[in-house]
């Protein structure tokens, strides 16, 4: 990949892939590589850095970091803004009078969870002197930039001494037995690491290694059993799309310890995959996963980021707390956060709470 960028004017790269199979370990190799070679290169993850994933300032932040880098390597450039077909912020191009610089994006898939891209979000042509790396999984977006001439390069599953380096690098699951490590590898899904060290932690805890055949989601399902989470947490991270905030320092220890079903982001927990999500909703009776979207709202709301008090409307609309909805969206604050943001889903949410109860409480502010 970094030949390939050196090599080539305005190359862009697109590393594709299934969740879990390895692509954001990849793409800190390349910026690793790319550091290692004193080259200007920015690297983001909106993964990551959640809070710039829920701000609509994530664009302006590249602009800003992709700043930093070039003003340190005393390199003159000029940033030509873009817009998507809907008129939004696009991709930035930085334009260099001498030299390259080098955009490495990864996280790109929890963007588009909650976000409806598309491909004008990417430039179709780069400037001379940038290039561009971008991580995403397989599916429609990923389709129409290799069809737009990005060049494709897949992640391959991990080799089986990879996988044994791989289970043997975390401290939790180093001291496997010779013999159940053997099994643990020998299982068809592990060949990629997010799944395999899921059934690496479950082993370590339990002493089983999957049965060959086992698929991903069974495996997530039997070490989501051994979790032990107090209070709301598990219906919150059951019912989470962007993450649960922790709220103090034990809820923080208490997410660490389930580490590598729940993942942290930022200053957020969330389930590592698709499959240990479906796993922690199992668990729970339909009364707990309406708390946790209550309990959830409550949160999203108390850190004032329009983006999260957005995510709050939603939960608080999927568990139909029409009460709470209107209490949250006759907040002084919660109101000019969405309005700021979306005003017509403000609308529709006052629309779900009760428009007039909405008018009642906030007066000639509607």
């Amino acid at each position: 990949i970094v030949s390939l960028l050196r090599e080539t004017d305005g190359a862009c790269v697109l590393v594709t892939g299934a969740r879990g199979a390895g692509k954001s370990t990849l793409m800190q190799a390349v910026r690793a590589a790319l550091l290692a070679a004193e080259l200007p290169v920015l690297y983001h993850s909106a993964e990551e850095d959640l809070r710039a994933c829920h701000s609509p300032d994530m664009l302006e932040t590249l602009v800003e970091e992709g700043r930093r880098v070039l003003q340190a390597k005393g390199l003159t450039y000029q940033v030509r803004p873009r817009q998507t077909r809907r008129n939004d912020a696009g991709l930035p191009c930085f334009d260099l009078a001498a030299g390259t610089f080098y955009l490495v994006l990864d996280g790109l898939d929890f963007v588009l969870d909650h976000h409806s891209l598309d491909a004008s979000l990417f430039p179709e042509c780069m400037p001379a002197g940038m290039r561009l790396v971008v991580a995403l999984s397989d599916g429609p977006l990923a389709i129409a930039l290799a069809g737009r001439g990005y060049r494709v390069h897949p992640v391959a599953p991990l080799s089986r001494e990879r996988r044994r380096e791989v289970v043997r690098e975390r401290r939790a699951t180093r001291e496997l037995s010779g013999g159940l490590l053997e099994r643990l590898l020998d299982w068809e899904a592990g060949q990629h690491p997010t799944h395999l060290l899921l059934a690496a932690s479950h082993a370590a805890e339990t002493r089983h290694a999957p049965a060959v055949a086992d698929d991903v989601s069974t495996v997530s399902r039997r070490l989501v059993d051994t979790l032990h989470l107090p209070g709301p947490l598990l219906p919150m991270l059951a019912v989470c799309r962007r993450g649960v905030p922790s709220e103090n320092f034990l809820e923080h220890i208490a997410m660490s310890t389930a580490e590598p079903a729940i993942v942290r982001r930022g200053g957020f927990y969330l389930p590592a995959t698709p499959e240990v999500a479906q796993a922690l909703r199992a668990r729970c009776t339909e009364r707990e996963l309406h708390q946790g979207h209550v309990d959830l709202a409550a949160r999203l709301a108390r850190i004032h980021v329009s983006s999260l008090t957005e995510e709050a409307v939603r939960h608080l609309v999927e568990a139909d707390e029409r009460e709470k909805l209107a209490e949250l969206l006759t907040t002084f604050e919660a109101f000019q956060l969405l309005a700021n943001r979306d005003v017509f889903g403000l609308a529709r949410a006052c629309r779900l709470a009760g428009i007039e109860v909405v008018k009642q409480r906030l007066g000639r502010m509607v």
